[in-house]
């Protein structure tokens, strides 16, 4: 009977699990929540004076600001977006996994015992 309430609880926890890191994932998504600010990191910039050298570029006495390829809000935003994703299949597969756990708890155990007999012989 223990194993009972022990798979029932297992079962709940699991699905429970599974349920708020579905339910995390999508709050993220549809921008109701934040994910967790991990990443702060500077956009990427590419000086274009740098990498083409002068005879490429013409001479007009200035400097050419640098390039901004990847935004700092859009680097960050895709990072943390990625890093929630991962963690919260994390906690789904480890919902899953303490669910199939209480599943097995809740089995029943059959045992079928073939023996062998004798066969029989028909008499005509």
């Amino acid at each position: 009977m223990s194993e009972k309430i022990i798979g029932y609880s297992l079962l709940s926890l699991g699905l429970l699990l599974i349920l708020a890191a579905v339910l995390s994932v999508y709050l993220v998504f549809t921008a109701k929540t934040k994910p967790a600010r991990v990443f702060n990191q500077t956009g990427i910039t590419l000086n274009l004076n740098q990498l083409l050298g002068p005879q490429v570029l013409p001479n007009t006495g200035t400097e050419n600001p640098p390039v901004e390829l990847i935004s700092a809000s859009a680097l960050n935003d895709i990072s943390n977006l990625t890093l929630h994703l991962l963690l919260m299949g994390f906690v789904a597969g480890g919902g899953y996994r303490i669910a199939s756990l209480g599943v097995l708890l809740l089995r029943p155990i059959e045992v079928d015992l073939k023996t062998k007999s004798s066969p029989v012989i028909a008499k005509s």
